[in-house]
């Protein structure tokens, strides 16, 4: 599996230079910074994903603002992520990544550009989550299926009675195998919980790469993983969102342990 370290703009120098897998948030494209560090990333080769930023401001950019940011910034992404509507039933998304799929190459070069579809559904409706599932993988230039932090835990945690990320990742990628297996898309786990050591837990062959700030995020905050404690953080996640724009340099050992612990279990 795959790892796309994410980091505040004056943290992107901590990113193993190794790493060759990225996940950028199209509303930081504006930042030359920003752009200048993932742009030289595309230019060598790299794989990167462009997400809606759905998370971090609760609804997604369109795929016309997202290819905007993109031109501004000179940036061709492998993968960009279809607009999702967390907690919304699932036929929300999958118009709106139907609509996407419509205008894609307006906005982007689709002999290099694929999209990546996000399932939703109303909290505990896992039969609409997996109905989103099918449908979306049906769409035209879908490669990717992302398995979102937010999405999975909603659908599935009346089944799993736990709202453990982890918990409900392994149990909806385990329930839904056949399904993804049938489709031939890529899977890629969108963030992380409480348990680091979840990317680990996963032996299909589809599931090809995950993101998060966890590491870097956490060593920033003075937070280190506790390579004894079974989910590697203590206390669990951090109740803080990341701030893309923190200044200075604290955290930066704790960091780099952080990133060298997380390789580590990728191998």
């Amino acid at each position: 599996m795959k790892h796309a370290f994410i980091a505040p703009i004056n943290y992107l120098h901590l990113i193993p230079e190794e790493s060759n897998y990225h996940l950028i948030l199209t509303h930081l494209l504006g930042d030359p910074t920003y752009a200048a560090f993932y742009r030289a990333k595309e230019e060598r080769g790299d794989f990167i994903i462009l997400d809606n930023s759905a998370f971090e401001f609760k609804k997604p950019l369109s795929i016309q603002e997202m290819g905007l940011a993109c031109k501004r910034a000179n940036i061709c992404p492998n993968i960009v992520v279809a607009p999702d509507y967390p907690f919304q039933v699932a036929k929300e998304t999958i118009e709106s990544a139907k609509g996407a799929a419509r205008i894609f190459s307006q906005h982007f070069d689709v002999n290099k550009a694929k999209l990546m579809v996000v399932p939703q559904s109303k909290e505990f409706d896992y039969k609409d989550f997996i109905y989103g599932v099918e449908a979306l993988s049906e769409i035209d230039l879908v490669s990717f299926i992302g398995m979102s932090i937010l999405g999975v835990p909603n659908a599935f945690k009346k089944l799993t009675e736990s709202k453990s990320i982890s918990v409900n990742r392994l149990y909806a990628i385990n329930h839904m195998e056949s399904i993804l297996e049938k489709s031939g898309k890529s899977v890629h786990l969108l963030g992380m919980g409480d348990d680091i050591r979840e990317i680990t837990y996963y032996k299909q062959p589809f599931i090809v790469g995950n993101d998060s700030s966890s590491a870097i995020w956490h060593g920033i905050n003075g937070i280190a993983y506790d390579i004894n404690h079974p989910h590697l953080l203590r206390d669990g996640k951090i109740d803080k969102e990341v701030d893309f724009h923190i200044t200075g340099d604290q955290g930066t050992e704790i960091c780099k342990f952080n990133i060298k612990t997380l390789q580590s279990l990728l191998g």
